[in-house]
């Protein structure tokens, strides 16, 4: 169930793709997920995203199992059955996002690559998305990706990739009809369940990084 790092990565694009060439963004925090780990340590990683080769190339210097979940091809994701209540809308939309993860169910993830996906998701889909990856998780679980904060700009469309321990690969692309959401850190870690935001480093561009940590 599993892609290892020595596999190639499906030859597809991300949606709406613009064709423009991938240019490299530095990052501040990845290097504190990936400082400790030896080459021959075991690693999981889940990577909601579609395969990016840099991505592979970079976790082939580890024992790694590298797994890809795209959920971005699958969203927006709401409950649509009538008459339920709250509850009952939160359930199902978890389940949507468990049957769209579709992991194992003794799988359980080092480190969790979320991108920008909480860029479309609310409220409500964030904590349903946590819900459904909380089987995955154990104690020494980690977290990263990016978050619009800034109410006042929109989130860019990008397609990442891992370049290096301090660097990725970002290049622009079209998601057509999500809508797009900003969260405070705040808002994050209230609806985020068995995740807690370590550090965050805001952007110039009104984008937060931020590392998880399980709890």
């Amino acid at each position: 169930m599993f892609r290892k790092t020595t596999a190639e990565p499906p030859p597809r694009q991300e949606s709406g793709d613009t064709g423009s060439a991938a240019t490299v963004q530095q990052s501040q925090l990845f290097a504190t997920l990936t400082e400790r780990l030896e080459p021959e340590q075991p690693l999981s990683v889940l990577d909601i995203g579609p395969g990016v080769a840099a991505t592979l190339e970079f976790f082939s210097a580890y024992r790694c199992r590298l797994q890809f979940a795209d959920l971005f091809d699958l969203l927006p994701m709401a409950a649509t059955e009538e008459g339920l209540t709250e509850e009952q809308k939160q359930q199902q939309l978890q389940q949507q996002f468990t049957e769209a993860l579709a992991l194992p169910a003794d799988a359980r993830f080092d480190l969790i690559l979320f991108w920008d996906l909480f860029n479309y998701l609310d409220s409500s889909a964030l904590a349903a998305l946590s819900q459904a990856l909380q089987p995955h998780l154990h104690k020494g679980s980690r977290g990263h990706g990016f978050v619009q904060r800034d109410r006042q700009k929109t989130p860019p469309d990008y397609g990442y990739g891992v370049r290096s321990e301090n660097s990725f690969t970002i290049k622009p692309c079209t998601r057509q009809g999500l809508q797009k959401h900003c969260h405070a850190q705040a808002s994050v870690e209230r609806q985020l369940q068995g995740f807690t935001i370590q550090r965050g480093v805001l952007m110039l561009d009104g984008r937060l990084e931020f590392v998880l940590h399980a709890c």
